[in-house]
């Protein structure tokens, strides 16, 4: 192996590591800010809390929907 060869190769590896450690840091910001914000760090957690949510919406999307059912039903619109 050449000199000239050698030397891209090591300069690759060194941009390699130098690509990976900025990447870490942006996941230890990412997760650091999440913590701040939501009280969570990891993406398992995060998609948990984001099904909670949904399961939340989802149930008062119910409730108003059976709400307003009640209401149309319990006045007669054709009166009006």
């Amino acid at each position: 192996m050449e000199t000239i060869e050698f030397e891209k190769i090591k300069n690759k590896i060194k941009t390699a590591e130098l690509n990976s450690a900025t990447a870490k840091g942006k996941i230890e910001s990412i997760e650091s800010s999440w913590q701040k914000k939501y009280g969570f760090t990891s993406l398992e957690d995060a998609k948990k809390k984001r099904d909670e949510i949904n399961k939340e919406i989802s149930e008062k999307t119910e409730t108003r929907n059976n709400l307003m059912d009640k209401l149309e039903n319990s006045y007669n619109w054709n009166s009006i």
